[in-house]
């Protein structure tokens, strides 16, 4: 089950990947994979540094909406 399905949406629209999301989240990738993947979740700060730094435009609330 995708936990952050928005998240997912738009990376696809701003052609972000799982790499990018690790990197600007501070976390392996391997633990963002598990993440996206619905395993696992992101927390406050990493939600936050992922809107910050890949997402601007957008809502962090919308973005890790579950």
């Amino acid at each position: 089950m995708k936990l952050y399905v928005n998240l997912l949406e738009a990376m696809e629209r701003e052609g972000v990947t799982a790499q990018d999301v690790a990197g600007a989240a501070g976390v392996s990738p391997d633990e963002a994979e598990r993440a996206l993947a619905g395993v696992s979740s992101f927390g406050v700060p990493e939600a936050f540094r992922i809107r910050n730094q890949l997402f601007p435009g957008y809502a962090v609330g919308w973005l890790f909406d579950r």
